[in-house]
């Protein structure tokens, strides 16, 4: 590795000052990449359930379609989180790009079928295709992020996410504007192609890593049982309920905001677009300030609790409001999910790396191959809340209403941060008093 594990920590601006042409090379690739394929897979967001409702189609399964993208990726982050330490990082990463690619161009055809179920069907399969091919890329890129950066995990890997939020930003935006003026198809085409130049030019440059297995410990588990050891801890569940919740959270709004905002507002689908963007743009411009926090200050915790309530304010604002503070419009939405977005990313960036310590409390000591697996299950756990949000959401929504959705995952999340600072932030500050 370009970065020896017992190095001392350093600021970013250190690090970016000792980076060689090849960190730099990857950096800039990982960020791009980063950039395109979550902007081609949310690209759908402004127009998509126009599209959806003209089919036949209920708020119910435009939120399966939504949702299935990210159980698809559950399934695939596990899976590829154990495929890297048999294939390396290079070709997992470059097969998850072009397999990105071919399934991004594929849903630009869907809009062919006339028949309800059959476009149903067709829209889930090309959704899960694109999800496969998301979390190998995705799996890849925090193996990869942790083994190049090593002492600069969190904000490395805010950065990323800062790429990441920056397509969500893009892909809602871009996807809106090419549906405006080419249609169905073009976003698709376009985005895919892209993706399709970028895995081109990741096989020149990205590169495997091999460890030197003399210097590995002795009493490393077996590959079979990572997962099962990473489970088993009381702390690193508590740590993957957070993902879990983030990415319910965040997908909650994908298939119900747009019909309130169309039905209250008469927003276009590049206008929706945009606020959309708002979500993304906060994470976007916080995950780099809260990775340098994690990294060099460890003020993870105080990060957990701030983004537990400040999320548990943005939907109960968005909610059906006890007291009313002020009548929703299209800004203050806007105000109110680049708040969210900030306090997501509150409660994501600082999960890996005390995944990572905790696995290593736990025996699962820091080497490629469990680095893999703890990317896998971390991903996993984000898009398993990911499939839930559209799905649970637009299922209440369809029952008790929009409103009335918000306030109660506005109380869940109120109920698991006291859950949290009770059974891990209070534990952990104990023990450190006593040691």
């Amino acid at each position: 590795m370009s970065k020896n594990r017992s190095q001392n920590k350093s600021g970013i601006f250190k690090l970016f000052m000792e980076f060689k042409l090849k960190d730099w090379t990857i950096f800039v690739l990982l960020s791009i990449a980063n950039i395109s394929v979550p902007a081609a897979f949310s690209c759908i967001a402004p127009f998509f359930n126009d599209i959806a409702i003209n089919k036949g189609l209920t708020l119910s399964e435009i939120g399966i379609i939504f949702g299935v993208f990210n159980l698809g990726s559950t399934i695939g982050s596990i899976l590829f989180g154990k495929l890297i330490s048999d294939f390396g990082c290079k070709k997992i990463f470059v097969f998850g790009l072009f397999f990105s690619s071919f399934a991004t161009a594929c849903f630009s055809l869907t809009n062919l079928i006339s028949s309800r179920y059959v476009f149903l069907f067709a829209t889930i399969i090309s959704r899960v295709l694109q999800a496969f091919g998301s979390s190998a890329f995705v799996t890849c890129s925090y193996t990869i992020a942790a083994q190049q950066f090593p002492h600069a995990i969190s904000t490395i890997g805010a950065i990323f996410e800062t790429s990441g939020g920056l397509g969500y930003a893009l892909g809602p935006i871009f996807g809106g504007f090419l549906f405006e003026i080419g249609g169905y198809v073009l976003p698709f085409i376009c985005l895919g192609s892209f993706l399709f130049i970028v895995g081109l030019v990741s096989i020149f440059f990205i590169t495997d890593f091999n460890e030197d297995e003399n210097s590995m410990p002795n009493n490393l588990p077996a590959k079979n049982e990572i997962y099962g050891k990473l489970l088993r801890s009381k702390d690193i569940i508590l740590l993957l309920i957070i993902v879990v919740l983030v990415g319910f959270c965040y997908t909650s709004l994908d298939p119900i905001l747009p019909v309130i905002l169309k039905n209250d507002f008469k927003l276009s689908s590049a206008d929706i677009g945009l606020l959309f963007g708002a979500q993304a743009l906060g994470f976007g411009l916080a995950a780099p300030f809260f990775g340098y926090l994690v990294d060099n200050k460890d003020y993870s915790n105080p990060i957990y609790i701030f983004g537990g309530f400040i999320t548990t304010i943005c939907f109960y604002l968005m909610g059906d409001q006890i007291y009313s503070f002020f009548m929703l419009s299209p800004l203050i939405y806007g105000i109110i999910v680049f708040n969210f977005g900030i306090s997501g990313c509150a409660l994501y960036v600082p999960t890996f790396k005390s995944i990572l310590r905790e696995a290593q409390i736990n025996g699962i000591y820091d080497t490629n191959v469990t680095i893999s697996y703890i990317s896998g299950i971390f991903y996993a756990s984000y898009n398993l809340g990911g499939f839930l949000g559209p799905i649970v959401c637009s299922f209440l929504a369809h029952y008790i209403g929009y409103k009335w959705t918000m306030t109660i995952i506005s109380i869940g999340m109120l109920t698991y941060t006291i859950i949290f600072i009770l059974f891990y932030i209070i534990p952990k500050k104990t023990n450190s008093l006593v040691i």
